[in-house]
């Protein structure tokens, strides 16, 4: 018979951050007792998931809810592409070239196929909520407004370099 008090469950239990080992073992029964068992530490976490998964589902709830379009809807839209990034790949380097990335504006029309917190999913793409215009004529003035903002900032960001 050993002099140490041991856990099975901490014995048991996978690596700290995948390096450390968890200490299992005590020589006094106090020190046994008054540790923070892996066990313990598990239901806490499960707990914690189970209620975030909750308020997660109740925030989803809301937002369909509270959409002013439903799944299946047919809506005009406008968003960006970046057709020339910051960064590009020049061998094994990943290499700065500009300041702002180049964006190209447009509108278009799509399905709805899903509804999600702040942004629905069209044409497997995620689009902000406030990117949805009412019409195709407001959808091509939106984003002619944005590619003209956006442009107007990085003329005025080249010219305070």
């Amino acid at each position: 018979m050993s002099n140490y008090f041991t856990c099975q469950h901490c014995k048991e239990a996978p690596l700290i951050d995948g390096k450390w080992k968890r200490k299992y073992k005590w020589k006094t029964e106090k020190g046994f007792n008054n540790h923070k068992c892996y066990k313990d530490i598990l239901t806490e976490k499960l707990k914690r998931q189970k209620q975030l998964e909750t308020e997660k589902n109740i925030k989803l709830k809301k937002a369909i809810s509270e959409s002013k379009y439903n799944v299946g809807d047919e809506v005009y839209y406008w968003y960006y592409t970046i057709t020339y990034p910051t960064h590009i790949w020049k061998g094994n380097r990943f290499v700065k070239v500009r300041y702002e990335e180049k964006r190209s504006y447009w509108n278009t029309k799509g399905v709805i196929t899903e509804i999600k917190i702040g942004h629905y999913v069209i044409n497997n793409q995620d689009i902000p909520m406030i990117n949805i215009t009412e019409t195709k004529e407001d959808a091509y003035n939106k984003a002619r407004e944005k590619e003209k903002q956006y442009n107007d900032h990085c003329e005025f960001s080249s010219f305070c370099r």
